[in-house]
């Protein structure tokens, strides 16, 4: 049965593949923009992409922090990324929601298999401030008890309501089938067994 399960997975990656090459050859004309790439003294690299016409910044950090490296606590990744915009030492999770609203920046954490991060989009006269704020929810957040409690809470109620939705599911049943006890098998929010126990 596990064989048969392989077998198909292994068929419909193979029709995936060969979409993707058709794809590409259709896209060759696609020029990446200039860019520049330095790693700073604490090791961080950086990839700077500089485009003058509109007076906005975009800014991505990527961290290998994702679902592969949560072990038997499945869903921590997540939810510490979640946990992130909860409050630093410098500002509380109010302030932040309101430093950030007040001048329409944008601030989100996220999760896949192999990484965690934050994206944030902003516009070029307030940098100083939304920078700070990225710096502080990266180095200095402090996952207040009580925020986390109710993060905790609402991620056990959407892995609930998940059951009754496919689709939200399919892709952790393609995974553990495909991949069965590797860590890519991982389901990237977890299971509610897993994160119940996440303190």
């Amino acid at each position: 049965m596990k064989t048969t399960h392989k077998s198909i997975a292994l068929f419909i990656a193979t029709i995936i593949f060969a979409f993707s090459l058709a794809a590409q050859t259709k896209t060759t004309n696609f020029k990446l923009p200039p860019y520049e790439k330095f790693v700073l003294t604490n090791g961080l690299t950086v990839y700077l992409m500089e485009q003058h016409e509109v007076p906005v910044l975009t800014v991505s950090v990527v961290l290998p922090a994702g679902a592969i490296y949560d072990g038997e606590k499945n869903g921590q990744a997540s939810l510490t990324a979640a946990c992130l915009k909860h409050g630093t030492k410098k500002f509380t999770k109010s302030q932040i929601e309101e430093e950030l609203d007040f001048v329409g920046a944008s601030l989100n954490t996220f999760t896949s298999k192999e990484s965690a991060g934050l994206s944030s989009h902003f516009a070029k006269k307030d940098q100083d401030k939304v920078l700070d704020i990225i710096k502080e929810v990266l180095v200095n957040p402090i996952f207040n008890a009580d925020e986390f409690e109710k993060e905790k809470k609402r991620s056990l109620v959407y892995l609930e309501q998940e059951k009754e939705r496919p689709r939200s599911v399919i892709g952790s049943y393609w995974d553990k089938v495909y991949y069965g006890d590797h860590v890519y098998g991982n389901k990237q929010n977890g299971s509610i067994a897993t994160v119940s126990k996440l303190m």
